[in-house]
């Protein structure tokens, strides 16, 4: 996902908690500041240990003076890097402390202690529906890039001069013209939704998701067929797109639905 110089998700994002929209992968740096952080309330605390007796009586007596030394060791300057970024982020040291008292108050304490330092962008509407467990995980890649609108059409990369749709080769190639504008993309639509038994018609990639959010948000049968419905369709669109542009495919709505079809069954029914 990340090999290429033109990653569909910055890794930054990638590194938000999965109700942020991110994939709550660990990022290091962040981390390391939260374990710093945690370091210093325990120095600052005078937990029973001996290294943090000795810091006490070696360096200082009050965390609020600390200041870097040449001859300090390199832990005691990102401790005190740490001090003063959360100093700067909470606005005195009184404030630091009593947000650490809510962070260690309970079980997960370095777990937010470590959102503060990776904040994400608020809740992402769509993790609900995202991370179905009847939902095979490639396509479920799909979906979250579709849900953050970053899959690379032409109209995304400047240096492709020939900017026609991979399917219809007569409009600009974009987002939202190949996944519902198209004409393969509405007949595959068209053939889902008659499959589904609804009647709907969605043209936009945010009215899709809000469907999902809404309509069949559920658990019952119907909604996880139409949960794994588009996630697959979605996922043979863009396979079926890039064997179009890159190995000159003559793209089929029936074989397409097709795999569709075999790929819904095979995720909801197959153990």
């Amino acid at each position: 996902m990340w090999s290429s110089k033109h990653p569909p998700i910055f890794l930054r994002k990638v590194c938000y908690p999965i109700e942020d929209g991110g994939l709550g992968i660990r990022d290091l740096r962040s981390w390391n500041k939260a374990l710093l952080a945690k370091t210093l309330r325990n120095i600052h605390m005078k937990k029973d240990s001996l290294w943090v007796r000795w810091v006490h009586q070696y360096y200082w007596s009050e965390v609020v003076d600390w200041r870097k030394r040449k001859d300090d060791t390199m832990l005691i300057h990102k401790l005190v890097e740490i001090h003063d970024e959360l100093v700067l982020l909470f606005g005195s040291w009184k404030g630091v402390m009593l947000e650490m008292s809510h962070w260690f108050g309970g079980r997960h304490g370095l777990t937010e202690d470590y959102r503060c330092f990776i904040p994400g962008q608020g809740r992402w509407p769509w993790k609900p529906f995202l991370w179905k467990p009847h939902i095979l995980p490639k396509h479920r890649f799909a979906l979250l890039i579709f849900a953050h609108g970053k899959f690379l059409t032409k109209d995304r990369q400047p240096y492709v001069l020939e900017k026609e749709c991979g399917f219809c080769r007569d409009v600009h190639e974009s987002a939202h013209h190949l996944f519902f504008d198209c004409t393969v993309a509405r007949q595959l639509w068209g053939r889902f939704w008659m499959w589904m038994g609804v009647q709907c018609s969605v043209g936009s990639s945010s009215g899709l998701l809000r469907l999902l959010r809404g309509r069949f948000r559920g658990t019952t049968l119907r909604s996880r067929r139409c949960q794994t419905g588009i996630a697959v369709l979605i996922y043979h669109i863009w396979s079926a797109r890039n064997r179009a542009v890159f190995e000159d495919y003559r793209p089929d709505a029936d074989a397409i639905f097709r795999k569709t079809l075999i790929h819904i069954h095979r995720s909801l029914y197959d153990d």
